[in-house]
């Protein structure tokens, strides 16, 4: 029975894993952004419920430290993935990509949520990871993602739009789409956004 409802979950974030990808690959979408932000809002909600579950929890991590299909930088991606959830999941208050920031103030009003944030911007830095997808049976590098964080400080505030694009936000939220293919779960997509 809790199998059958995990997977309602899985589905859910499997379709809203294609809906985002048919709306990045098509150029005619372009002014999506709404719907970008709409679809972020929903797989953070979907993603911190699953990961709840504690067997679900345990094989994501082992995956994230093992799995080496695009080499390095997996820690960063999966920290990334976790880091723009947490914002978007514990502070729901944006109504646009646009809007959504980081700030001590915000972090101290919800303190019991934020300390994998804190620790995201404890330092500058800079990193980059690569997004393959799957195509006619091979594992193709198709996204490059650059990301350039500032040191949070308490006289500053940090928005996402400047580390990183909508459209990087949901190729890096195809981490969890892979990660959910990893478990074995009977699910199906197009497009893998490898680990």
């Amino acid at each position: 029975m809790g199998q059958d409802i995990e997977l309602l979950f899985v589905n859910r974030v499997m379709e809203l894993m294609e809906e985002a990808y048919d709306i990045i690959l098509n150029y005619d979408y372009a002014g999506e952004d709404k719907r970008k932000f709409e679809i972020i809002k929903e797989l953070s909600a979907l993603t911190v419920e699953l990961l709840k579950k504690k067997d679900i929890n345990n094989k994501m991590k082992k995956i994230a430290e093992s799995s080496k299909i695009n080499g390095d930088n997996v820690e960063e991606k999966f920290n990334t993935f976790k880091m723009i959830r947490n914002v978007i999941h514990h502070f729901p208050i944006f109504k646009s990509w646009e809007e959504v920031y980081i700030s001590y103030d915000l972090l101290e009003w919800n303190e019991s949520k934020s300390d994998q944030i804190k620790n995201y911007f404890k330092t500058e830095k800079e990193f980059s990871y690569i997004i393959y997808l799957h195509e006619s049976g091979e594992w193709v590098p198709k996204i490059n993602i650059d990301i350039r964080t500032p040191k949070l400080e308490k006289s500053n505030k940090i928005y996402l739009k400047d580390i990183l694009t909508l459209n990087d936000a949901l190729w890096t939220f195809g981490v969890f789409d892979y990660y959910l293919q990893l478990l074995g779960l009977n699910i199906k997509t197009r497009f893998l956004a490898s680990v």
